[in-house]
């Protein structure tokens, strides 16, 4: 969902628990504001309604590094170490522990 946004170009999505965090590719020259912040969590929101916090960033090594995690998801890589990473990475762009 959030991909159809006009000022999303590609978006990386993962979920843990009630939370999602969301890694975005804006077309060029969109920059982060609070009208996008919170078109973003309404379409996650319409894509999941039990989600009670969306975390969103445009910075580029973030959304890298989500793309690896959606990869890596997908290929099954050991969920133990996988977890461990994705709560470090959302530490250090968010300051806030994944749940």
């Amino acid at each position: 969902y959030v991909e159809k946004l006009e000022e999303v170009e590609r978006a990386n999505v993962i979920y843990s628990n009630n939370n999602a965090y969301v890694a975005i590719k804006p077309y060029q020259n969109e920059s982060m504001s609070e009208v996008l912040d919170q078109k973003i969590a309404d379409q996650v929101r319409k894509a999941d309604n039990k989600i009670h916090k969306v975390y969103v960033s445009i910075n580029p090594d973030f959304f890298t590094t989500m793309k690896s995690y959606s990869h890596d998801i997908r290929s099954g890589r050991n969920k133990v170490s996988l977890y461990r990473d994705f709560s470090n990475t959302v530490m250090n762009f968010f300051g806030v522990e994944s749940e």
